[in-house]
């Protein structure tokens, strides 16, 4: 948004008033002084100036003020071409100063926005776009007018307008980009960076002198048939890492300025040109090497902001972090109090149950001895559902405590534990070549022994077969595990990951319906991922994905004990 004219708050219209008066004024009586400064450096027989910085102020009145300052630019360009022309052809040259104004000024607003000063990349581009094209829209409405009037030759309309554009667009690039920063940015400096930039201004004033006037220092002479002037670059770096816009933009007009003085007093590297063209070369030098530290400031400004965009980041993600191991450790102590609040009483049920059934087997009726197996057997499945669930939240909390496991080894131990039911079962279960992964050897073996507790729970008529085997992928291991059970319908491959999800009542396959949510905690916990297929031959095939440890398993034991401690 435009910045508001003094006193405009103030309830007095007076004040109020006054206030855009001082405005209109002061920038009216800037534009002069600077436009008899672009007009004393241009060539006598020439009009059109090679260095005109009433186009910079101009564009940054309309950015600061708004398009409602558009008078001032209109009388100051009238005031300021009154020198060389006369005064009808200076009412048609500062319409065509004016409408180059607003029409950069539009530009600015449209694609940077209020935004200015420049703290993107992508600001800077857009700014310089805008510059050349309303500078090339005033050189060319002003060029015109001289022509028409009879003021220069036709021949001589494109050399006038290229200076006009030039002259204009380097104005620009170097006056607006100073005004504004320092009349937009707040001033919260410390006392010492004043006087940094003090200093500074005064090194980039003395090696402009040095580089483009002629001075003796000992045996070492700087003529004016000197080429060095390209060392000023490092200022302008310097100036736009250290104080951004407004380093970069006020040591671009300190290098322009004493340049273009030692030039026209027939210094520097230019000196035995064309004057005009002197001119021209040295401010548009300098203008580029302004694009260039306005470009470098706002790319470390991006920087300075990605940086504490990171650091807010990061504290967001700490605080995250710190509340989510608290929630952890109520979890765990909500698991330790509910083994023991909700286990206690259903044991006891149970156990009254059972002592009910013996002493009065004989006194109950058939219907009353069904009822009673009836509140036996959902007890036992409350009892179930209750350990599934600590199972579950457990498995979700607990802290991982990573160390170099043998996936073949976690396998043959699950088997010997549930070696009960294998060979109930008669199932016959293969397990192939499995790596070594870095991973948590516990909840390893939780994994597979649901996995293959369901492969042999869920048979069909034939003979349980299992088939456990591990491919290696592209940063990953695939395990599979193969069985010739029942299987699982499409349209149900996503529900059986659910808590609480089952496919079959309690008569056909006991079960709580929480082992394979919790299969699928384990598994995204390291970082993979898990589901469901067909089995071509009949049955179901669980897949799962784990994280590649061959470069992990190479962690030091220091790396793992402090993995383990966080």
């Amino acid at each position: 948004m435009p910045i508001a004219f003094p006193f405009d708050n103030h309830p007095s219209r007076y004040r109020r008033f006054l206030g855009r008066c001082l405005v209109f004024v002061g920038f009216t009586i800037l534009y002069v002084l600077a436009g008899h400064v672009g007009v004393a450096l241009a060539p006598s027989e020439q009009v059109a100036s090679p260095v005109w910085p009433p186009a910079g102020i101009a564009l940054a009145a309309l950015l600061l003020f708004g398009k409602k300052l558009w008078p001032t630019v209109y009388i100051g360009a009238f005031c300021a071409d009154l020198v060389t022309v006369p005064w009808t052809t200076s009412l048609l040259i500062a319409f065509g100063s004016t409408v180059g104004a607003v029409t950069a000024a539009q530009f600015v607003r449209n694609t940077i926005g209020d935004r200015f000063p420049l703290d993107r990349s992508r600001d800077v581009l857009l700014f310089v776009v805008a510059a050349f094209f309303g500078s090339m829209i005033s050189g060319i409405i002003g060029s015109t007018i001289l022509v028409v009037t009879m003021q220069k030759a036709w021949t001589s309309m494109p050399y006038l307008w290229l200076t006009w554009w030039m002259g204009d667009a380097g104005g620009i690039l170097l006056m607006t980009p100073f005004l504004m920063s320092w009349a937009t940015l707040p001033l919260n400096w410390q006392p010492k960076q004043y006087v940094n930039l003090l200093g500074f201004v005064i090194v980039t004033l003395l090696i402009t002198l040095f580089f483009f006037g002629e001075v003796m220092i000992g045996p070492f002479s700087i003529s004016r048939e000197s080429s060095l002037s390209f060392l000023v670059v490092p200022v302008l770096i310097g100036g736009s890492l250290w104080f951004g816009i407004r380093g970069a933009s006020t040591a671009a007009l300190i290098i322009c300025g004493v340049s273009l003085w030692e030039t026209v007093h027939g210094y520097g590297p230019l000196s035995h040109q064309n004057a005009n063209e002197a001119l021209l070369t040295v401010h548009l030098f300098v203008a580029k090497m302004s694009v260039m530290s306005l470009a470098l400031a706002a790319s470390a400004s991006e920087r300075a902001r990605v940086a504490k965009d990171r650091e807010a980041l990061l504290s967001v993600l700490k605080n995250r972090a710190t509340e989510l191991a608290r929630a952890n450790s109520q979890l765990q102590l909500f698991s330790s109090a509910a083994s023991h609040d909700l286990q206690e009483p259903l044991r006891t049920l149970i156990l009254y149950l059972q002592l009910l059934e013996r002493r009065n087997s004989g006194g109950f009726s058939s219907e009353g001895r069904e009822f009673l197996t009836l509140c036996q057997k959902n007890a036992q499945r409350m009892q179930l559902v209750v350990e599934g669930v600590l199972n579950y939240t457990k498995g979700s909390a607990q802290s991982q405590e990573l160390c170099k496991t043998d996936i073949q080894g976690v396998a043959n131990e699950v088997l010997h534990s549930l070696r009960g039911i294998i060979e109930a079962s008669g199932a016959e279960v293969t397990v192939g070549p499995l790596p070594e992964l870095v991973v948590d050897r516990i909840q390893m073996s939780q994994l597979l022994q649901n996995l293959i507790g369901n492969a042999i729970k869920f048979r069909g008529t034939e003979v349980p077969k299992i088939q456990i085997s591990s491919t290696r992928k592209e940063g990953e291991w695939l395990f599979e595990v193969h069985d010739n059970g029942i299987g699982i319908a499409p349209s149900e491959r996503d529900i059986v990951f659910s808590p609480f999800a089952r496919l079959h009542n309690e008569n056909e396959y006991a079960g709580t319906g929480i082992g394979l949510a919790l299969c699928k905690h384990l598994v995204e916990n390291k970082g993979g991922r898990i589901w469901v297929k067909s089995n071509p031959h009949g049955g179901s095939v669980f897949c799962f994905t784990l994280p590649d440890g061959s470069a992990r398993a190479e962690i030091s034991e220091e790396s793992l004990t402090l993995a383990n401690s966080i």
